[in-house]
């Protein structure tokens, strides 16, 4: 009888020892996946990231030379609108040289032209290159416009390089075209304006107008330049890292921006492969990492099983609850309503302001209903970032529950709070989320509460911030009410 027993008893631990090495070999094998999987998602989304913050460095550097000659092209402009419609040729001596003080003066500028509504050229300066640009299309184009960008072309004085033209027109009193002030831009100097950037390895930079007219590509895509690229031609927002066209073989991962005040956009892109090398060294390691890993705990598996068999399995639980919201990484509502209660203790000892303000999301069931909860979740996301941007150090603000939000601002009246919560409100109305299929715009209302003389308690102060805000959404939402200043009766 003893031996049977003896023999269930180590069959059973076998069993148990087996059981425990495959959880702890699936446990391991299942973080390492897990950990695997979320380097290469953070490496992608690192990627696409740097993809966009190098195409806003480019277009920013690009902006501003632009700007620069959009500038000299405006002064000159107006200084012959105020020489008047018939003084260009008496002063022609002048106009040569005033074009060549600022063509010089000017690094930037390889030529200025000015051209008569007919389009004959009356003072050219520098302009080696005027035979490529189309200056009968300019002044067709400029009837209606103020400013034009010509399509790039290629540079006849030195046929591997690009120009294009920028024109300014010069109107009449009544508005028809007079004349129009060109000038010729080197597109390598435009490259050069932003070569010094320090950008990761492979990085392609493509720079087109919105129907997809290529002006710059490189490294290795001049192929590309003064063709017209539809996918280039995509409306704002980031692109999709398949939207970029494979102009090699691979894929690309991709940014977008726009040029400030021009009708141009730069994309960014690196080749996905290039991105995920260090992935797959991390990943062989960490491979090498769980296999040992494993290894070590189906020993120490039997080994623990084994002595300590007996011991009773004690479940613990953790008394210690995270202090910030998962979703938004603001504070949760415990750690927040301990923090509240402590301020306001300050607040009623020292005789300080306070002043709390709530915030529920606008129809935001509507919008888990319609996109789903992750498109709700970034929406949260997204609300709780752009609202702790514009608190000081000293401001408290929790994720309260669902879609509602609570603000404690210490040393503030409820005139600043109103004040706040109003730039809040206007901040928020203007965000925009891109979506695949739609564009999603958000709205709030807030209510806005601050201590009384009688205010006793910290949810005292809390009970009237909810009044104002449910003044708020009754009376249309999208607004910020303040509270009573006696808090209601039910």
């Amino acid at each position: 009888m003893r031996d049977c027993t003896t023999s269930f008893s180590s069959r059973r631990h076998t069993f148990l020892v087996v059981l425990t090495a495959c959880a702890l070999t699936t446990a391991v094998v299942g973080l390492a996946a897990t950990l695997a999987l979320t380097s290469y998602r953070a490496a992608l989304e690192g990627a696409r990231q740097n993809a966009h913050f190098i195409s806003s460095l480019v277009a920013n550097q690009m902006s501003m030379a632009l700007v620069d000659i959009e500038g000299t092209l405006k002064e000159m402009a107006l200084h012959l609108q105020e020489r008047g419609d018939d003084s260009h040729a008496a002063s022609e001596p002048q106009l040569y040289e005033l074009f060549d003080s600022i063509r010089l003066g000017e690094v930037t500028l390889k030529g200025l032209q000015l051209t008569d509504g007919e389009g004959r050229i009356e003072v050219a300066s520098g302009m080696t290159d005027v035979e490529a640009i189309n200056i009968d299309d300019i002044r067709k184009r400029l009837q209606n416009r103020d400013m034009l960008l010509s399509p790039p072309v290629r540079n006849p004085s030195r046929p591997g390089d690009w120009i294009f033209a920028v024109s300014k027109r010069v109107p009449r009193v009544h508005g028809e075209l007079d004349h129009f002030v060109t000038t010729v831009v080197d597109l390598e100097m435009l490259h050069e304006s932003f070569e010094e950037l320090e950008m990761p390895y492979g990085t392609r930079i493509v720079v087109s107008d919105p129907a997809g007219m290529v002006y710059l590509a490189g490294p290795g895509l001049d192929g590309v330049v003064g063709s017209t690229v539809p996918e280039f031609g995509l409306p704002g927002g980031d692109v999709d890292p398949g939207a970029m066209p494979r102009l090699d073989d691979g894929d690309l991962i991709t940014g977008r921006s726009g040029i400030a005040r021009f009708p141009l956009q730069v994309f960014a892109s690196f080749p996905r492969d290039e991105v995920l090398k260090p992935w797959r060294r991390h990943a062989l390691t960490y491979g090498g990492i769980s296999l040992a890993l494993v290894l070590v705990s189906v020993g120490l598996s039997v080994a623990l099983v084994r002595s300590q068999m007996q011991l009773n399995c004690q479940s613990r639980a953790l008394a210690l609850a995270a202090a910030t919201d998962t979703l938004t990484g603001v504070l949760n509502r415990r750690s927040f309503l301990e923090a509240a209660r402590r301020e306001f203790s300050r607040a009623k000892r020292h005789g300080g302001a306070l002043s709390c303000v709530m915030v529920d999301l606008d129809h935001f069931k509507k919008v888990n209903d319609t996109y789903g909860h992750i498109v709700g979740d970034m929406v949260l996301s997204s609300v709780a970032r752009l609202v702790t941007s514009r608190l000081r150090e000293a401001d408290l603000f929790c994720r309260y529950g669902g879609e509602e939000f609570v603000l404690l601002l210490p040393d503030t009246d409820r005139t600043g709070a109103e004040t706040l919560a109003e730039a809040l409100r206007s901040s928020l109305s203007g965000l925009r989320l891109e979506l695949e299929s739609a564009c999603l715009f958000v709205t709030a209302s807030f209510g806005v509460a601050d201590i009384l003389p009688d205010t006793q308690t910290f949810d005292d102060l809390l009970v009237r911030a909810d009044q104002a805000l449910y003044l708020a959404k009754t009376q249309g939402r999208n607004q910020v009410r303040q509270a009573p200043l006696r808090p209601s009766v039910a």
